[in-house]
This record gives C-alpha cells, structure tokens and sequence, in this order.
C-alpha cells in the first residue's frame, strides 16, 4: 500500500450552494454543460432503484445533495459525487434506461409501470420543475491541482470512493493520461500484469503512469508516490505528436522485448504482479535499450536480478521510499547492461 502524504498544505476553495430544477440538470447533462468525467466506471443502478429515485422526488421525499467540480479552463461543471442520481433523472425525462423503455417498477400505483409521457401534464410539469442542491466547488489556492485532487478524493460520499487514477482522470487528464489509457490496449502488457479486460479501478493505467514517470525522472522521485505521480501528469498535461510516438515506441517495444526474453510471468515471478519488480524490469531493460546497451542474454540477467540481495530488499518494503526506488531501478540498468 502506498504511503499517504502527511504535508498537505491548507487549501482554499470557493464553495457556492445552487438549486437546480431537475429539467435543467438534464438540459445541462445533454449540452456537456454539466460532465460525468472519465471515471470509467458504468451507471450501475438497475431499474428498481433508479425507479425509487423518481418516486421520491414525485412524492417530495428529500434527496442527497450533488457536488460539482467548476473546471477552471472550460467552466464545464464535472460531477464529483452523484453521478447515479443525475444519470436517472435525465434517462427518466427523456424516456430510455440503458437501452430499455424507462417505466417506473416497484413504486406507488399512482406512478407504477408509467413512463415520464405516462405521467399527468401536472405531473411531468411538477417533476421538471423539482430543484435538486447542487454544491459547486473551484479551486483558488494553491494553483498546483494538489488540493483538488484531495477535495475529489474526500467529497465521494455516495458509494464507493474513487481511486486515485480515476481522480486524475477527471481532474488532470491531459495528453500524457490519455497515452497511458491507448497503451493499455497492447495485448503483451495485459499478459504481464495477468489481466484479459481493463481493471474497473484503473490500477493498469496507473502501473503506466507510474513505469513510464519513473523512467523519465526517477533520480528526482520524492515521496509520496501519488503526490509524484499527479505532477508527472501535469508535468506532461501538453505533449507533441512527436512526444507522444516517442514514448508509445518506447512502452511498445520493452514489452515485447520482456515478452520474447522472459515470458509473460517476468511482472509475476511468483504468480502475483509485484509492481516494484515490474517497473525495475520494464526501466533496466528500455534505458539500455535506448543506449544500445542492453545485454544479449537478457533473461540470464532477469534471474540474476531477482537473486541480488540488493533488489530483493529494495522491492520487499518500504517500497516507495525514495532509496529503495532508487536503489533497486538502478541495479536493474547496471544488471541489464552489456
């Protein structure tokens, strides 16, 4: 598990209240005004509850607030909790449930089995017009993203919290997140981390993320590994074409390399990914190989590798600790080198 930062600095954000009617947050969800942000993560209510939903607002129950993220360049409003709730009001309103006829189960007979045009005019007119609370947040200091990033983190209170990949998804995002997410498709890189479809949390993407900012700064990683991981993304928010090929080319042949040389268990050597061996392999093998320094026997050099006594220790605990990261991906590039 990785060590949690213990220096945040204190943050300062412009919170203001807005009740909306729920025709307009449905309005504003069609028009992109208002953002389900890149979480990847489905609309996982099923009928029933999404029919409960309606039918509390229908009967003028209180429904929790939503909580939205102003982003500061496009002034699109990004849900940061109550991606669910908007999600059935605006399938309710426009009449279609994940391909499905939306009608009403398991509410009131009053309502049960109805659609939004089954409704009365006074009914449908008295739905739209319902207000929903909507908390919106912007960042004002400091101009880092830090804090926002912990305001996303801290602010799920519905359901399960985000993890902190999908947290740069929607706060950071950016070309050098959007490469690591095309990446992640490569059939050989699925091998090596046992994985046949893309991880629901967006742990594989992070493995990315976090391989590829370590091979390009690990001699300036500092602790914590989050903290360093969000600042190689913003780092490289803007990258050029060239930039960005440059890199794929990079990822893409170190994993076939690693594939054809070791294996498919070179990320695993005892069955489990251990990501602290995956990112020493994966950064040992791609800078000799850009030097054109890399040792023809690479898998002789992969078991020596997990036999220096060295490397065991600095990929067993502690292992974000900033010598232990430097230590054991140094040992990597002198193991695999001519």
């Amino acid at each position: 598990m990785e060590e949690a930062s213990n220096t945040l600095r204190p943050f300062s954000i412009n919170t203001t209240g807005a009740d909306m009617t729920l025709e307009l947050l449905a309005s504003k969800m069609e028009s992109g005004d208002i953002e389900i942000p890149d979480f990847q993560r489905s609309h996982v209510w099923q009928m029933p509850k999404a029919s409960r939903l309606i039918e509390s607002f229908l009967l003028g129950l209180p429904v929790p607030q939503i909580f939205l993220y102003q982003d500061p360049e496009t002034q699109k409003l990004l849900v940061v909790d109550g991606q669910q709730r908007l999600l059935a009001i605006r399938y309710f309103i426009k009449g279609i449930y994940k391909g499905r006829e939306f009608r009403l189960t398991g509410v009131n007979e009053t309502w049960n089995d109805r659609t939004f045009d089954d409704l009365s005019e006074s009914d449908q007119r008295r739905f739209k017009n319902i207000t929903l609370r909507a908390t919106i947040f912007q960042q004002v200091d400091p101009q880092d993203n830090q804090s926002v990033l912990e305001v996303f983190e801290r602010l799920n209170t519905g359901g399960m919290a985000l993890s902190p990949q999908e947290v740069r998804n929607a706060v950071i995002a950016g070309d050098f997140n959007q490469l690591a997410k095309d990446l992640n498709v490569n059939t050989q890189w699925k091998l090596l981390i046992n994985k046949k479809s893309d991880d629901e949390r967006q742990r594989d993407v992070e493995m990315i993320v976090r391989i590829l900012s370590l091979l390009e700064n690990y001699r300036q990683y500092k602790k914590p590994m989050n903290v360093f991981l969000n600042n190689s993304l913003i780092k490289n928010k803007k990258m050029s074409d060239t930039e960005k090929r440059q890199l794929a080319d990079i990822f893409n042949k170190t994993i076939d390399i690693i594939v054809q040389s070791i294996g498919g268990m070179a990320f695993r050597p005892q069955s489990t990914v251990v990501l602290s061996i995956a990112e020493s392999v994966f950064i040992g093998i791609a800078t000799n190989n850009q030097k054109n320094s890399l040792t023809t026997d690479i898998n002789t050099a992969y078991r020596s590798l997990l036999k220096d006594p060295g490397f065991i220790d600095a990929t067993k605990q502690h292992t974000t600790d900033v010598d232990n990261v430097q230590k054991r991906i140094s040992i990597a590039i002198n193991t695999f080198e001519i």
